[in-house]
């Protein structure tokens, strides 16, 4: 059986070695499973062109070997990337932490990656397990987007008390509860 491969897909203005993704990639490769954070293109300035040729350089067609975890702007990213896949492909699981799939008011920025809607119900139908994680004081992107980015996918929330955006200034270096979540899914039957 082929180990399970993680990809992680920060968010804007986020790098590899940014928040948890450090962490979190090193205890995932401690159960066995092959992670890369990727290191898009300009953050700071996000394109989805550009992005999503780099998900899809990095993950290719996904399999029943790989999980995406996403990130405030990686969530919508990721589901734009699966959303451009052809053909017969499925997904072992997804982890949306902050995500959105609606304009964020708050930041015109990003309108270019939820412009054209993403049909977020089918995708769900090729992925298996599907979590995500809210804040109830997220400051950048408004809970109410996330409850229904986890809703429009059928998928479970969790939502934590006090988390802000899930962010290295909100005290997330660490994020043992994803990662306990993405660790029950190493050891396939």
């Amino acid at each position: 059986m082929k180990p399970v491969r993680v990809v992680v897909i920060p968010g804007y203005q986020a790098a590899p070695g940014d928040h948890w993704f450090p962490w979190l990639a090193e205890a995932l490769v401690q159960g066995g499973a092959t992670v890369e954070v990727l290191s898009l293109p300009t953050p700071q300035e996000p394109m989805p062109g550009p992005w999503l040729e780099s998900i899809r350089a990095a993950v290719g067609n996904p399999d029943g070997s790989t999980i995406l975890v996403g990130h405030s702007l990686g969530c919508i990213a990721a589901l734009r990337y699966l959303d451009t896949l052809d053909g017969a492909w499925s997904l072992y699981g997804i982890f949306l932490i902050a995500g959105f799939g609606e304009r964020v008011p708050e930041l015109p920025l990003l309108d270019p990656f939820t412009a054209v809607p993403v049909d977020v119900p089918a995708l769900a139908r090729r992925i298996t397990h599907r979590t995500v994680f809210a804040s109830d004081n997220d400051s950048v992107v408004p809970t109410v987007l996330t409850r229904s980015l986890a809703e429009r996918l059928s998928a479970p929330l969790v939502e934590m008390h006090d988390a802000g955006h899930f962010l290295a200034d909100d005290g997330f270096r660490e994020f043992p509860e994803l990662e306990r979540r993405i660790a029950a899914l190493l050891d396939r039957p």
